[in-house]
């Protein structure tokens, strides 16, 4: 498995979308990271989404249960 680079969203998605704050890899299409950097932190780079999310629940503890992956480029750890 390839490592890859992710970053948190700074914006909370509306409650229609999630509500949470969401973990993308910078490639994903569907947030356009390298458009927007502003709205993202830099988690770093991780082996799976599972992991980056994992990293962003323990660093953000107060937000935690409000932290998951994209549905697009982190699904495996997406909470639907």
């Amino acid at each position: 498995m390839t490592n890859d680079i992710y970053y948190l969203n700074s914006n909370k998605q509306s409650s229609t979308n999630g509500g949470n704050y969401e973990v993308h890899k910078s490639t994903c299409s569907y947030c356009k990271v390298n458009l927007h950097k502003e709205n993202y932190i830099l988690l770093g780079m991780f082996s799976s989404p599972k992991e980056a999310v994992t990293y962003a629940k323990k660093k953000y503890s107060k937000y935690a249960n409000e932290i998951d992956g994209c549905y697009y480029c982190c699904k495996s750890a997406n909470n639907g």
